[in-house]
């Protein structure tokens, strides 16, 4: 019976190595085809995140003009707030409109977010950003996720210096940018914990923290969050867009939110709140943050009647 014997050296050969790197490279191309190909196929978050990005960028200003065109963004504030058939319906007649709501996303995402969609050719007419204010003065981003399906790959010494990457994760964000299995590794780690621990999502939501993680003085808040809003409004004119800032229903933050509505008209920026915090009943929510489908429905016909006010008296 023959035997065979390994040793170190027979590593070290030449036919070895190109060897070693022709199945790395068979390995890495294999998970790149099946985040491209597979993935979108069966996750049902990866098909409405594609069906959403592919409405964005039909919104063109160089369609027909007989109605204004309106990106809707945000995270999952927006995702569960919207009632899209109600939206739909209301807004058919009065304006074209696409919701692109994005998980775990803030300003940061949003701001380089909508300079690719540009970019790649989205030019609406108005771009409503619904976020709530913690999440507007946040200075983190979505992560590789956000790297390669939001940011413009010219922005990445930007965005590194806008949100403090170090070296490491500036190169993270850079080939997580180019590769649709680097930028989407976070997709497949969730997949096995939700199957894993069916109630992980719960879990997480209970243990986030629903306020500011340290005290800031609200008059920084304020400042921080008209700051943003002029970088936006101002960042929207230059594609020759209105910019409009969503205030979800949220269960408090009366205090903060009514200095920052004056605040942000004197600057002339447009902040739309359907409802007050804690106007909607409790009710209304699934969890205390994000509202279930009768809360949606609700916030959506009083959105409809607020958007098509502001459309109708804003800047032609």
């Amino acid at each position: 019976m023959p035997s065979f014997t390994f040793n170190s050296e027979s590593f070290r050969s030449p036919h070895a190595i190109v060897l070693l790197l022709l199945a790395l490279l068979l390995y890495f191309a294999a998970l790149e085809f099946m985040m491209r190909t597979v993935v979108p196929r069966v996750s049902q978050v990866e098909r409405r995140h594609n069906a959403d990005h592919q409405a964005a960028l039909r919104l063109s200003q160089r369609a027909p003009r007989s109605m204004k065109s309106v990106l809707i963004v945000g995270n999952s504030l927006l995702q569960e707030g919207i009632d899209r058939d109600s939206l739909r319906q209301v807004s058919s007649s009065q304006y074209r409109v696409a919701v692109f709501p994005v998980e775990n996303t803030t300003y940061l995402d949003w701001y380089f977010g909508l300079r690719r969609l540009v970019i790649e050719g989205s030019m609406p007419d108005v771009v409503v950003l619904c976020l709530n204010v913690r999440q507007l003065v946040s200075n983190s981003t979505n992560g590789e996720g956000f790297a390669h399906s939001m940011m413009w790959t010219g922005d990445i010494l930007e965005v590194a210096k806008t949100a403090g990457l170090d070296s490491t994760n500036t190169s993270n964000y850079f080939f997580a940018n180019l590769s649709a299995w680097l930028g989407g590794r976070w997709y497949i780690r969730n997949w096995v914990l939700e199957g894993w621990m069916p109630s992980a999502k719960t879990l997480v939501d209970l243990f986030t923290p629903r306020g500011a993680v340290t005290p800031i003085p609200l008059e920084t808040i304020v400042e921080q969050t008209i700051q943003r809003l002029k970088k936006l409004r101002d960042l929207c004119e230059t594609f020759g867009a209105r910019f409009v800032f969503l205030v979800p229903p949220a269960v408090s933050g009366a205090d903060s939110l009514t200095k920052i509505h004056s605040a942000a008209a004197e600057t002339g920026v447009s902040v739309l709140i359907p409802f007050k915090p804690g106007e909607l009943p409790a009710a209304a929510f699934s969890d205390g943050f994000h509202l279930n489908p009768n809360g949606a429905r609700i916030f959506t016909e009083r959105l409809a009647i607020l958007l098509s006010e502001s459309l109708a008296g804003g800047r032609e």
